[in-house]
């Protein structure tokens, strides 16, 4: 019991941390469940946005497949390779 809670609590920090920059930066979008809103990579290519200043470059941001949607995770994860 004291594992989900504590799992609860990691989610509800992050989500909190998350919405803080994108209410700064103004999104019109907010994280609502941690694990399912960041799913297509449009909303977490947003976040990175809101953290660093910078944009994303290359963002499909209406994907419609997964396939689409990977390309969308995988433009994001590879800002952190360089």
């Amino acid at each position: 019991m004291r594992i989900i809670i504590a799992e609860l609590n990691t989610l509800l920090i992050y989500t909190d941390w998350g919405n803080h920059y994108l209410e700064k930066a103004r999104s019109k979008k907010f994280i609502q469940d941690l694990q399912t809103d960041l799913t297509d990579g449009v909303l977490l290519a947003d976040l990175i946005e809101a953290v660093t200043n910078q944009k994303v470059p290359d963002v499909q941001r209406k994907p419609k497949t997964a396939g689409q949607m990977v390309c969308t995770h995988d433009i994001v994860l590879s800002l952190f390779y360089y």
